[in-house]
């Protein structure tokens, strides 16, 4: 329903803000986290805690109160889409990176075993 509206992309990015806080919530427990967007839309809908769309104001409850089930304080800051590193991986300037960042991972899984799941699903969401 929303891949080809503009609205879109703002539910897919406050999506990835609160599922960013629940994966790794245990390890940020009672810090403060930094979170760069480059997507005004989302960084009002958080600073606000609400949003006139319906399923916006809910994505941005929902990245209020996981940082508040794991104590960490989000603090949402709008960053240039051209300066946003988070962006790059998704463009094909990037891709060498991308490859880099798969070859050290697999030499990683090959010098330490017991991180073969871990690393293997990682590169598995990567690809």
């Amino acid at each position: 329903v929303y891949e080809n509206s503009k609205k879109g992309i703002n539910i897919f990015e406050l999506f990835a803000v609160g599922a960013a806080l629940e994966k790794f919530g245990p390890a940020l427990r009672g810090r403060k986290v930094w979170c760069f967007i480059d997507n005004t839309t989302c960084i009002f809908a958080l600073w606000k805690g609400y949003s006139d769309g319906k399923l916006l104001r809910v994505l941005a409850q929902n990245v209020h109160r996981v940082a508040a089930s794991f104590g960490i304080l989000h603090c949402p800051r709008w960053i240039p889409t051209a300066f946003n590193p988070a962006d790059g991986f998704t463009r094909d300037e990037y891709a060498a990176i991308m490859e880099e960042i798969v070859c050290s991972c697999s030499k990683l899984i090959s010098f330490a075993p017991e991180f073969s799941s871990l690393l293997a699903g990682v590169l598995k969401d990567m690809k």
